[in-house]
């Protein structure tokens, strides 16, 4: 079972969240990514996934008080090998930098790629 650890926001979308409680521009979502790599060093500073293996689309986006949720579709459908999934991230589009990720997570206790709906809540 997969064992996600806290949900950490980049530098690059601590930036992105600054420009955006100045009325500067919109929070939108781009796609989610997972992979199969081991960082080092501290999350925060990611700027990417170690090692992107899919990019997934998001089926929806629903907000609820402070609470955001995001709802996606990891398959294994044209998954040649198997892969443990370690790494998310989730991106969103900065108006200067372009595509970043925004917030990311990883796994130490990571299931095989398989397919599965998998819902996240991000609470701000």
């Amino acid at each position: 079972m997969a064992n996600w650890n806290k949900i950490t926001m980049t530098d690059v979308g601590a930036a992105l969240q600054a420009k955006i409680n100045a009325g500067l521009t919109t929070l939108k979502f781009t796609r989610v990514a997972i992979g199969s790599g081991t960082r080092t060093g501290e999350l925060g500073s990611a700027t990417g996934l170690v090692k992107e293996e899919m990019t997934l689309g998001i089926n929806k986006i629903t907000q609820s008080g402070n609470t955001v949720t995001i709802e996606l579709t990891i398959s294994n459908s044209g998954v040649k090998t198997g892969f443990k999934i370690t790494e998310m991230g989730l991106f969103a589009t900065d108006p200067d930098a372009g595509e970043i990720m925004y917030v990311a997570l990883t796994d130490d206790n990571p299931d095989r790629s398989e397919e599965r709906r998998v819902g996240k809540e991000c609470r701000s």
